[in-house]
């Protein structure tokens, strides 16, 4: 994990630059209030790139914040409270996450609800099932 490069202190969260995509990777699991060392990183990471050099930016994280599986509902919803407006004012592209074993995707949606600049949900938890 290139955490140490992107001025990460956990190799739980990252990110690189793939030409012209920005990755970041998220922990579901540390914390992501406002006062942990993952939202600092992020909204570091976020103010500092060059969105002429790397246009797209895509976060992936463990747990999804939308997913239509009766079992698996709102298990992220911690995080997304936390982190969508963060990812929606900095214009990320695309989320993609795992977890539930099925793919969805959807819509650009901010809060619940379609919204044409928020990123598109990639649920990608189906490997194996």
């Amino acid at each position: 994990m290139p955490f140490r490069e992107s001025g990460s202190t956990s190799n739980h969260y990252w990110s690189t630059n793939l030409g012209p995509v920005h990755v970041i990777a998220l922990s579901s699991y540390e914390s992501t209030a406002r006062d942990s060392a993952q939202f600092a990183w992020l909204l570091a990471d976020l103010e500092a790139t060059d969105r002429t050099a790397t246009p797209w930016v895509v976060v992936t994280f463990h747990v999804p914040w939308y997913n239509s599986n009766y079992n698996h509902r709102a298990e992220g919803e911690l995080m997304r409270a936390h982190l969508e407006e963060l990812l929606f004012d900095y214009g990320v592209s695309l989320v993609l996450s795992g977890h539930v074993h099925a793919y969805e995707r959807n819509t650009p949606v901010f809060d619940g609800c379609p919204n044409a600049c928020g990123p598109h949900y990639l649920n990608l938890g189906d490997g194996g099932n």
